[in-house]
């Protein structure tokens, strides 16, 4: 990468973190490009060099973020026995250690007033990731696509789920434990992981 190149990036990466901020302050609806512009220390030229307007950046700062979101999703327990899981923790924790670096993006942008439903998006992103890795799996014995949509529909829900939970506790909650929550979900079953929870809490 070019010095160019990355003057670029470097630009377009404080604009992002300057918008985020805003955003984080005001309502969409009421932020304007001097906002931003002033946040990031920039004058309004540079800021129309890489947007038409505001409405263009939320869009592909959404973008990228989503775009992050599906290739840090593991999706590869879905070629593993349930034997295997546990050898395969650290892919997990891999995973949930990306989304909690990225836990304040996800929570404002899924807080903001805006004409995106984020969190929607991360579900449909994340199901049909899922969807296509079952799809794929000769190993699989799905008897028609609704069963593997409903599957993939299921591990998203709960996985989606147990980030939002996970982000409200304000970190009383290790991403180790929270793992362990996930691999247990996937080898026992939702029913017997919160039983055994709930047995070990009275303990």
């Amino acid at each position: 990468m070019n010095k160019q190149d990355l003057r670029i990036v470097k630009t377009i990466d404080i604009i992002s973190e300057s918008f985020l901020d805003c955003l984080e302050k005001k309502e969409f609806k009421q932020l304007t490009v001097k906002d931003i512009t002033e946040k990031a220390r920039i004058n309004r030229s540079t800021f129309y060099k890489y947007y038409m307007d505001k409405y263009d950046l939320l869009n592909k700062f959404i973008d990228n973020v989503l775009k992050d979101f599906h290739e840090n999703l593991d999706a590869e327990f879905i070629d593993l026995p349930c034997s295997d899981l546990i050898t395969h923790r650290h892919q997990i924790e891999k995973t949930i250690a990306f989304f909690l670096s990225q836990k304040r993006v996800y929570v404002i942008l899924w807080n903001a007033d805006i004409n995106r439903n984020v969190f929607d998006e991360m579900l449909r992103i994340g199901e049909n990731k899922i969807f296509d890795k079952i799809e794929n799996n000769a190993g699989i014995n799905v008897k028609s696509q609704d069963y593997s949509k409903l599957y993939s529909k299921l591990f998203l829900a709960t996985m989606m789920a147990s980030m939002r939970w996970w982000f409200e506790l304000k970190n009383s909650i290790s991403a180790e434990h929270l793992s362990e929550i996930m691999i247990q979900n996937m080898t026992k079953g939702i029913f017997n992981t919160f039983k055994s929870d709930l047995i070990s809490d009275k303990s």
